[in-house]
């Protein structure tokens, strides 16, 4: 797996999420929420991660560059919106799992 492989799983592919939840697991003050709020915590640190890693992969020149200011405010939010949404289908599919 290429580089550019590992940051395009992080960003859109799921990647993020996966990271967040087994870092909210090791993180003790994370570990000790309830459940409720321990899920927002993962989806928030995917989100702000998967954007992070997205500027970072710009700065690299691995993606392409955003134009303007109102181009990055809204590849940003997309990004960290997906990473978010994908921790929603991660929560729903384990969910539902647990209960049939």
């Amino acid at each position: 797996m290429t580089i550019i492989e590992v940051l395009a799983w992080l960003i859109s592919e799921g990647g993020a999420v996966t990271a967040a939840y087994k870092l909210v697991e090791r993180v003790p003050k994370l570990a000790a929420l309830a459940p409720e709020p321990k899920r927002y915590a993962a989806l928030t640190i995917a989100g702000l991660g998967a954007a992070a890693l997205y500027a970072g992969s710009v700065a690299l020149g691995l993606s392409p560059t955003p134009v303007g200011w109102q181009d990055w405010v809204i590849t940003l939010i997309n990004t960290a919106l997906t990473a978010a949404l994908a921790g929603q289908v991660v929560h729903a599919r384990t969910v539902l799992s647990q209960k049939t």
